[in-house]
């Protein structure tokens, strides 16, 4: 190694004077680009490769998720349907309610909207109770617990308008106060 650093040291001129010949950096570059590796280039039949697979991925997941959030609701069990000697009850109590609800309708008409819409948003808690029962009626529709609450809110609902009724014509009659006066 001594002797090549004192050959390097005696003739240092000659290396630094030297340039390369000509076209040493062309073919030095054309040497380093075909080592390195070459770049991909997305040819038209990779695209729609690509496209296809995209599309199918995108049809796929979207019926999978119509699929899962489209549950289609559960049909509603009523009292009528479990037994005949039900469904004839059922029909008193919703025609007689129907009937109760049509009157009250036609007896509001000239009322304040904000008094009907109070009464109105009270009926409809009512029918949401009923929603339950009758859900509660497909969860268990031979259980006599539940066919008889379906019979009490009936009951319940019609003793509820029977009274709105009532008060409502005792509020349009007219007062007619007849005091019994004696003479002596």
């Amino acid at each position: 190694m001594d002797t090549l650093k004192n050959y390097i040291d005696q003739n240092r001129d000659q290396f630094n004077d030297l340039t390369p010949p000509e076209g040493h950096e062309m073919r030095f570059a054309y040497k380093l680009g075909h080592t390195q590796k070459k770049r991909r280039s997305i040819t038209t039949t990779t695209f729609l490769k690509i496209a296809a697979i995209s599309v199918l991925t995108l049809l796929s997941s979207l019926y999978i998720f119509e699929n899962m959030t489209n549950n289609k609701p559960e049909p509603i069990l009523t009292l009528s349907e479990i037994n005949q000697d039900y469904a004839d009850v059922e029909f008193y109590f919703t025609s007689t309610t129907n009937n109760q609800l049509e009157l009250i309708e036609k007896t509001l008409n000239g009322e304040p909207s904000m008094e009907k819409d109070l009464l109105m948003n009270e009926l409809s808690s009512l029918d949401t109770l009923q929603l339950q029962l009758q859900k509660e009626l497909n969860a268990n529709p031979n259980d006599e617990r539940v066919i008889n609450a379906m019979l009490q809110y009936y009951q319940f609902k019609m003793k509820v308008l029977t009274q709105i009724i009532d008060r409502l014509k005792e509020m349009k009659t007219p007062k007619n106060h007849e005091y019994e006066t004696t003479t002596i």
